[in-house]
Parts: structure tokens; C-alpha cells; sequence
């Protein structure tokens, strides 16, 4: 018996496996050189779908600060329809709505130390000094380009002083009060319960990259925190976009996650238990 042919789906998929563990081998022996790639990579995806555009018509009308959400009334960097991801999300204020409510019950606790590893434009880091006059934040990120935007949205938001700009982050040591995570995979090589068994942690997941990564996570943390597992929300601001086209709507409104299932972990550690949970 001759042995089963593999289909199409079937080749597709083990593409993009590889792919993926090209991807994540790239970013764990040459972080800054992947992270400079993907910047370049995702840029010109966004151009040939339209992205910059469609965000220059909606930032002509709407103007550069954030409109709603947790970090409403914070400025974008200059020329952002272009250069950072999802412009027309955070210029709504709708980006990943599913960390809003997270992000106030973070703020209600007063944080006064704060990292943000793998910070991007600065958006959470940002966003956060704003709504926490008192807090220091250490904002990493393993591209030049992620931190010079970064820099920038700092300064012209008035929180440069207390904004401290690294590069990669090789160890999260104890001591910073919340942690916010984007970081493509490699979050389970940063986050150990042991030096964050005080610290409220959210971060985002990437079980398309690293298999069962939530689930470590999860299993890592449980004896420390009270975790919560949040999925992707749709954004729905069709009215405050009602005068753009159909087309030019859901390329708004794209956050271009390629299909990918994406999940966060909220994580507080017990020491908070006495406060509302956050899903």
C-alpha cells in the first residue's frame, strides 16, 4: 500500500510551522536583527494593504490623540499612521480591548515601578506614566527603531523624565510592581514566578510560536497568582468610522494577527487577592 499523499492544507501548515521556528530561532540568536526585520516586514505589509492611507484620512478628521480606552487624551508619535501597528486602533483608543479592563484594575493598585518588555511605540509605556503620575517605567525593546519612537512619544507626552528606555531584557529581577509582556514567544523564558511573586503580570501569549506555552504559564504561576485567560475582542467603532468605505472600515479596524489565536494572562499575585477579578 502506497503511504497517503499529503494535501495542500497538510503542506500549508507544516510551512508555516517552519516558518514559525525559523522565526523564533532568529529571535533567540539575533533578537535585535529579527526585531528590526519584523518592524521593516510588518511596515510594508501594512503599505501594501492600505493601512497608512486609511489611517492619514481618519487622523486628517480625528486629529493625533488617543480618543477612549485607558490612555485617552495621549499624543501619537508624529507621522504614526505610518509607523506603528494597528494606527487606527490606538488612535480610537480601541486597541486590544480586552486589556482595558486589566490595565485599570493595574492602575487602581498604584504601581510605582513598571516594565514593559517589549514595548513597540511605547503605547502601554506611555500610556501608563500618564495615568500614573508616580510611577517609573522601564520600557525594553530589542530594536533601535521600537525605541526611538518610543523616545519620541515620550517626550512629546511630557513623561521623558520618568520613562527609562532599554534594549533587550535578558532577566526580570524582583521588585517592579506590574509587568506588561508582548514579547513573541519568549515569554516563558523571561517570566519565572519566583522573582514575580508580587508583581500583577500581563502579558500575551503565543502558543502559534511556542506550543502550549499558555498552559506552562499558567501552570508556572498558579501557586502564586490568581491567573485569568482572556481572548481577543473584536473592535466594533463602525460609527465613529461610518463615513469611511466598507473596505477602508475593516482595514481600520484590522489588527492583522494573520488568523493566529492570540490569549493574554492576567496574572495578580494573591497578595491583591482582596480585588475584583479582571475578566
Amino acid at each position: 500500500m502506497r503511504p497517503a499523499q499529503p494535501t495542500q492544507g497538510m503542506c500549508m501548515k507544516i510551512r508555516r510551522q517552519m516558518r514559525e521556528t525559523a522565526r523564533t530561532l532568529g529571535r533567540r540568536l539575533f533578537p535585535a536583527w529579527a526585531a528590526e526585520r519584523a518592524i521593516r516586514y510588518e511596515r510594508l505589509v501594512r503599505r501594501s494593504r492600505g493601512v497608512p492611507e486609511v489611517a492619514r484620512q481618519v487622523s486628517e478628521r480625528l486629529g493625533s490623540a488617543v480618543l477612549g480606552g485607558p490612555f485617552e487624551g495621549m499624543l501619537l508619535v508624529p507621522g504614526f499612521e505610518e509607523r506603528i501597528a494597528s494606527p487606527v486602533l490606538k488612535l480610537l483608543g480601541s486597541y486590544e480591548q480586552q486589556l482595558h479592563r486589566p490595565i485599570e484594575v493595574a492602575i487602581e493598585t498604584q504601581p510605582k515601578r513598571i516594565a514593559n518588555v517589549g514595548s513597540a511605540d511605547g503605547y502601554y509605556a506611555i500610556g501608563l506614566a500618564l495615568r500614573l503620575p508616580g510611577a517609573i517605567v522601564h520600557a525594553y525593546d530589542s530594536a533601535s527603531t521600537a525605541r526611538e519612537m518610543a523616545r519620541e512619544t515620550a517626550r512629546i507626552n511630557g513623561v521623558a523624565e520618568r520613562m527609562l528606555v532599554h534594549g533587550r531584557c535578558r532577566h526580570i529581577r524582583a521588585g517592579f510592581d506590574l509587568v506588561v509582556c508582548d514579547i513573541e514567544g519568549a515569554e516563558g523564558d523571561l517570566l519565572h514566578a519566583e522573582a514575580l511573586s508580587s508583581t500583577m503580570v500581563i502579558v500575551e501569549t503565543h502558543d502559534h510560536a511556542v506550543p502550549g506555552i499558555t498552559e506552562v504559564l499558567v501552570n508556572r504561576f498558579a501557586a502564586t497568582h490568581d491567573v485569568d485567560v482572556l481572548g481577543s475582542i473584536e473592535a466594533d467603532d463602525t460609527a465613529l468610522l461610518a463615513w469611511l468605505s466598507q473596505k477602508d472600515q475593516e482595514i481600520a479596524l484590522d489588527e492583522m494577527r494573520a488568523g493566529a489565536e492570540q490569549r493574554w494572562l492576567v496574572m495578580r499575585p494573591r497578595s491583591q487577592r482582596d480585588g475584583q477579578r479582571v475578566a
